[in-house]
């Protein structure tokens, strides 16, 4: 897909402080209620969200961010973080959303996806002490800047299902969608402006208002000095962190073609004494031996 860099849009809504803003602020409901809708199919009626978007809370996240990372614990706490402020978490009255931002392949993503929308739908039981009456769906969206799954369409849903049947569960408990960002395949005209506007392309006129409304609450003209700031900091966070991986894989990278060429080299040595081990038992003449193995007076000493 060619990208296109939207009218006055710098900012990228696949950022994470980004994505909260779009869809975790209040007074972005209408937003949120339409996304819910483009993948799952419903349009909730009432939308409260859980740990909305707040300025004073992400400063303490940057504050966090700009510390030095000099130990494993502290850059597991800044990753830690990181995933927080990209989660999205709503309560739709007789269900559960959650939504969340990753760009990178993490290990275990596919665990991590579904752990905690088990999680969620796990600590409602008796809740309001009607035990498994308090129970409810859960709908939950993960969005994938790298390749996940091996199948190439860029949508996936998942739910509760009998394939031998072909069919759910009667109650839909939970379903879990994945939306690949660089790869072709969505179910819907509306799911395929979605991943437009998470790719920064252009949008056409006919996009509906919420998917508009979401590219001009993240215009740099529509975002105040401490969010530019805060968005700056973490950029430069993540920048850096992925110089540390890029870095690290090509030390990885490096070390694997030395050990490999050290081990081509011990096993071709090898290979070459038990050749001229097998011919000096067989009565083959010394100069024949080295000539043909290319061993050495030591090495032929040795045998």
């Amino acid at each position: 897909m060619k990208k296109h860099a939207q009218a006055g849009l710098s900012i990228a809504p696949t950022q994470n402080l980004a994505f909260k803003k779009i869809f975790g602020s209040k007074g972005n409901e209408d937003i949120l209620a339409g996304l819910i809708e483009d993948f799952f199919g419903f349009c909730p009626k009432e939308i409260t969200i859980v740990k909305p978007y707040s300025i004073s809370e992400l400063w303490t996240v940057c504050e966090k961010l700009g510390e030095q990372a000099d130990t494993e614990e502290k850059r597991e706490e800044q990753i830690r973080l990181i995933e927080t402020i990209s989660d999205i978490k709503a309560d739709l009255v007789t269900s559960s959303f959650t939504a969340e931002m990753q760009l990178r392949k993490h290990a275990a993503f596919d665990a991590r996806s579904i752990y905690y929308p088990f999680l969620d739908f796990c600590e409602r039981y008796n809740l309001n002490g009607n035990k498994y009456k308090d129970l409810r769906p859960v709908y939950s969206l993960n969005i994938m800047g790298e390749p996940c799954f091996r199948h190439s369409a860029a949508m996936k849903s998942f739910e509760l299902f009998d394939p031998h049947l072909g069919i759910p569960m009667d109650n839909e408990y939970l379903k879990i969608v994945y939306l690949e960002l660089g790869k072709e395949g969505v179910r819907s005209e509306r799911q395929a402006l979605w991943q437009k506007f998470f790719q920064k392309e252009d949008l056409p006129a006919s996009a509906p208002s919420y998917i508009k409304k979401a590219k001009n609450v993240i215009d740099i003209t529509n975002l105040g000095k401490e969010e530019r700031a805060m968005m700056s900091a973490i950029e430069k966070y993540e920048a850096d962190q992925e110089s540390i991986i890029e870095a690290a894989i090509e030390t990885a990278r490096e070390k694997y073609e030395a050990d490999r060429e050290s081990l081509l080299m011990r096993a071709r040595k090898e290979s070459r004494m038990e050749i001229a081990r097998n011919l000096k038992a067989a009565g083959v003449e010394k100069a024949l031996i080295l000539k043909t193995t290319k061993i050495s007076e030591e090495e032929y000493a040795a045998l």
